[in-house]
């Protein structure tokens, strides 16, 4: 059994929750759970230009790796818009 606790339920003001909580708060479009052993994912639909019904989902280890894969991936999208457009 792993020591880890899992962000998913940790009690409200822990920093696991409150770090979810912001990156919700920062990413509406997103939507965004930990799972149970501490793995952070998001998963927005209509993100990637020319497949609307298509989702894609990014995960990291940490709150800020996942805030990080969520900014890539719609700068990777708004660049491949452009290209096309």
């Amino acid at each position: 059994m792993s020591d880890r606790v899992s962000p998913a339920t940790s009690p409200p003001g822990t920093p696991c929750r409150e770090q979810l909580t912001a990156i919700r708060a920062q990413h509406p479009q997103w939507r965004i759970w930990a799972s149970d052993v501490g793995r952070f994912y998001a998963t927005r639909y209509g993100l990637q230009p020319g497949a609307p019904g298509q989702g894609l989902t990014v995960d990291s280890g940490t709150a800020l790796g996942l805030h990080d894969a969520i900014v890539a991936a719609e700068a990777d999208s708004a660049a491949y818009s452009s290209s096309v457009s």
